[in-house]
């Protein structure tokens, strides 16, 4: 259990922190002020729309992004529901309880 905790610790914010990590990469991205070399998602140049905040409420007004926050997702509601079982079950293993595990 506390080797699969670190390795998620580690993961947590990977994706969240992508963009700023590209982003402050003098590799990876142009520097400051440099706004006509920078990827608009269609051509090099600059970015025209607002910068989005993060999370997916705020993406209602990405014009490069369609998302329906009106209806659940169906698959992320399941694999909440399986994480929140499997998280159950280990803790009641990791205290010493029986645990039925099923097979899939």
């Amino acid at each position: 259990v506390k080797d699969i905790r670190e390795k998620v610790k580690t993961a947590k914010d990977f994706w969240h922190l992508l963009p700023y990590t590209l982003c402050n990469n003098e590799d990876m991205a142009a520097g400051p002020g440099n706004e006509e070399d920078c990827w608009n998602g269609q051509d090099r140049a600059r970015y025209i729309p607002d910068v989005q905040k993060d999370g997916v409420y705020n993406q209602i007004n990405n014009p490069e992004v369609e998302v329906d926050v009106t209806r659940a997702n169906s698959v992320v509601s399941r694999q909440v529901i399986q994480l929140k079982l499997i998280t159950s079950r280990l803790h009641n293993a990791y205290n010493g309880l029986d645990v039925d595990w099923i097979d899939t």
